[in-house]
């Protein structure tokens, strides 16, 4: 009888560890899940800020290119409406 006694004790010892060890690794696991997601999710955020401040340099960039080029364009013109203008007020005079 003590024999089986014993093994009935190892076999509940056993059987314990066994579902203390499970339930640490589930509650690891539960944990690491947890941390994975939100390891993602901030990476996610930075991704969004990043391309957003990205974007929005591009098309201030683009903005101002268009201005320099609009702004060019004009001088020119007003440039050659000056020149047409001096060039009809010298004529007289000859």
């Amino acid at each position: 009888m003590k024999l089986s006694q014993r093994k009935n004790a190892l076999s509940t010892v056993l059987l314990s560890c066994t579902l203390l060890f499970t339930i640490t690794a589930t509650a690891q696991e539960a944990s690491l899940e947890q941390s994975l997601a939100a390891t993602v999710q901030a990476q996610g955020e930075k991704v969004l800020h990043d391309l957003s401040a990205e974007l929005s340099h591009s098309i201030k960039a683009e903005l101002n290119r268009f201005s320099m080029r609009y702004s060019t364009v004009e001088t020119h013109e007003l440039a050659a409406i000056s020149e047409q203008k001096k060039s009809i007020q010298q004529k007289p005079k000859s």
